[in-house]
């Protein structure tokens, strides 16, 4: 079995830590970067190419810009987002972008 490389983008210190502290411990992952803003999301696809993005949709910045830039540049990096939004326009334009759940 191969390890899954993925990276971790979200605003918020301590949910970003816990993640990336739970993804650590399975084994199965390696999680090679995190970040903060929309612009991480680009720059952790461009410079390391994770197999996984998995990122919050409610952070500084561009998120959607952030997910089309990936989705027609790193193809290979497969994107998958949360939030705590219960905004459906949000999620649909999201999917729409790029992110595939």
């Amino acid at each position: 079995m191969s390890i899954i490389t993925v990276a971790f983008v979200d605003d918020h210190p301590i949910m970003l830590s816990g993640i990336c502290h739970l993804f650590k411990e399975l084994g199965e992952f390696s999680v090679v970067a995190s970040g903060s803003a929309s612009a991480d999301v680009v720059e952790i696809a461009q410079s390391i190419k994770p197999d996984v993005i998995v990122l919050d949709l409610n952070m500084p910045g561009d998120v959607v810009q952030a997910i089309v830039k990936v989705a027609n540049n790193f193809p290979e990096t497969k994107m998958v987002a949360f939030t705590a939004s219960s905004s459906k326009d949000t999620a649909i334009a999201a999917l729409e972008a790029g992110v595939l759940g």
